[in-house]
């Protein structure tokens, strides 16, 4: 087969692999889907001739990329923490005549005035003013518990592309508190979504995504949540994805300009025709306060009043028809000093 200037025949088949977990280990489902990919890239060819994957830098670095993958979860399920910091800084640590992992990240640059959302579960006691949308304070980061690109104790602030995706995200079904939030500047994120329309037409942007693959599948598994394993505490899944947060914090401190990460829901992960709708971003604060709420992300984004969008009782044209008056209300940056435990 040809392979397009675009890497969304390669998402559609991984994204319907991702879409049929079967109730088995994050390790052998891993396994499953990294050998379904090394499959795929010899079954594409760029030039009609050999495959993707006989091209030798690729194999070069397939050979050590997913074997690496897969010894960081084996060590971290072990506890050996050690060993997996030893293998996660072979990989992103820079050594002579040695890229790291991170310099094949595509990058997607969010522009400034684009419109995302967050969603709370309402309090039936009080309403919700704008601080309480954005991201847990600094005095209460005991709230900010291990997730999908989330690590314990550390707050970020999580957003949505729609009000359809938050409202799948919070995962939990009925009425919701609801703030937009618009971008004051453009901001350079690391981006694993599927089907994303930067992915076009552009041959750099290609063989950076064939590259670093791999990582995009080890962060995007779907978590196995029926009542055997919903109320469990650590999710071997979020392993590589938290790792790749580590990533983003530390280039940041040495002085990067990648800000976040946008990355797919897993939720509706195949969703080809609404999956830009589906994109979450995550921008991790600076830990520069002692409480109230990050003074960088406060320059990032203004927001607005929160609002109670009863989603079990309206149809998606209602829906859209409510985010699109949403981005014509007031927009305001937050009191980065607010003190929630008066309210």
């Amino acid at each position: 087969m040809e392979l397009l200037s675009s890497i969304w025949q390669i998402d559609k088949i991984i994204s319907e692999e991702l879409s049929n977990r079967k109730d088995n280990s994050y390790e052998s489902e891993l396994t499953r889907l990294l050998e379904k990919y090394r499959e795929i890239l010899k079954q594409y060819s760029q030039d009609g001739k050999r495959s993707i994957y006989q091209d030798e830098y690729i194999f070069k670095y397939m050979k050590k990329i997913i074997p690496r993958i897969k010894k960081l979860a084996d060590l971290y399920l072990k506890g050996n923490i050690i060993d997996f910091n030893k293998v996660s800084l072979s990989l992103f640590n820079a050594q002579s005549n040695n890229e790291t992992a991170s310099a094949w990240f595509p990058t997607t640059t969010i522009r400034k005035d684009s419109l995302w959302y967050r969603a709370r579960k309402p309090d039936l006691v009080k309403r919700f003013v704008r601080e309480e949308l954005f991201h847990v304070p600094f005095q209460e980061r005991g709230k900010a518990s291990s997730d999908r690109f989330s690590l314990p104790g550390y707050p970020c602030l999580y957003l949505g592309k729609s009000l359809k995706c938050v409202d799948v995200e919070t995962g939990v079904s009925g009425i919701k508190a609801v703030s937009c939030f618009k971008l004051l500047q453009d901001i350079e994120t690391y981006d694993f979504t599927f089907f994303s329309p930067e992915d076009q037409n552009d041959n750099k942007r290609l063989i950076k995504n064939l590259m670093t693959y791999p990582f995009k599948i080890a962060s995007s598994i779907q978590t196995i949540d029926d009542e055997k394993h919903k109320d469990e505490g650590f999710k071997a899944e979020y392993i590589i994805p938290q790792l790749l947060l580590h990533c983003v914090i530390k280039q940041r401190g040495t002085g990067g300009n990648i800000k976040g990460i946008l990355y797919s829901s897993t939720k509706d992960i195949s969703n080809q025709i609404d999956a830009p709708l589906l994109y979450n971003l995550v921008v991790p604060t600076t830990f520069n306060r002692e409480k109230g709420y990050c003074s960088n992300l406060n320059t990032y984004f203004s927001i607005t009043e929160p609002e109670i969008v009863p989603f079990p009782y309206f149809d998606e044209k209602s829906v859209q028809f409510i985010q699109q008056e949403m981005g014509k209300k007031q927009f305001s940056q937050i009191d980065i000093d607010y003190d929630t435990s008066k309210k």
